[in-house]
Parts: C-alpha cells; structure tokens; sequence
C-alpha cells in the first residue's frame, strides 16, 4: 500500500472524499510518526494504481502533497517517481 501525506486531516478528507462515489478503495489515518514531517499530518492510503490520481486530485484542489511513500515489509520508503510540486 502507499501513503500519499497531507498537511492536515481537512486536506486528507478532500482529497479522499473525492473517491467516495467511484468505487474504489481509499482509507484515511493519521500519518505514521516515522513518515511524519512533523505536526499532526495525515495520509490517505491507496494501491499503486491510485497514487497519481491522488496527486492530481490534490493538485486540482490546490492541495500540497507532503510525500509518497510505499509500506514495505521492513517500514516505509519514500517514493520519488511521483511529481508533488
């Protein structure tokens, strides 16, 4: 699964509600503390397909994405094939 983290539970809320009506899977949680940039961060989690269109659904609600980050069996690794500029 990875971890798309936001500022903020109201941006991670936006951005998953969103997919409310699509069909697919998308769960919010607050952000692990060892991805964590600080402060009360959280994070919508998807599969791999649906990382890009989170981005850009972000990125059309003028929403900065903190990072992208793939669970792994040993932790987390930031993913930097995904442009979140």
């Amino acid at each position: 699964m990875y971890y798309v983290v936001f500022n903020s539970v109201t941006l991670a809320t936006r951005v998953k509600n969103y997919f409310r009506y699509t069909g697919e899977r998308v769960r919010l949680v607050h952000t692990p503390k060892t991805i964590s940039k600080g402060g009360c961060s959280y994070s919508v989690i998807v599969e791999k397909h649906l990382v890009s269109k989170v981005i850009e659904v972000a990125s059309n609600y003028g929403i900065k994405v903190l990072g992208v980050y793939k669970e792994t069996d040993d932790g987390f690794v930031e993913e930097d094939s995904y442009d979140i500029s």
